[in-house]
């Protein structure tokens, strides 16, 4: 699977019932408690197995997932 900006919301709306409407690519999720940390384990296992990536431990932090558009920047590189 690709993932995109509309896989990851999609996730999150199905998910973690965030409503689509309050969710960007630019915002924050984590920092603004949209998401909590149970969330995050979740999250992180939808996007290894969309993105076929493994993360590592050092890999799980804000920089890299607190919005739409850091994800994807993250799972770019």
């Amino acid at each position: 699977m690709n993932v995109t900006r509309q896989t990851i919301t999609d996730y999150l709306v199905s998910q973690c019932g965030v409503d689509a409407a309050d969710v960007n690519e630019d915002t924050l999720l984590f920092s603004t408690g949209v998401l909590d940390s149970f969330a995050l384990v979740d999250l992180i296992v939808f996007l290894e197995g969309a993105s076929g990536r493994r993360f590592k431990p050092t890999d799980v932090n804000l920089e890299n997932l607190d919005s739409i558009k850091q994800m994807l920047s993250f799972l770019a590189l």
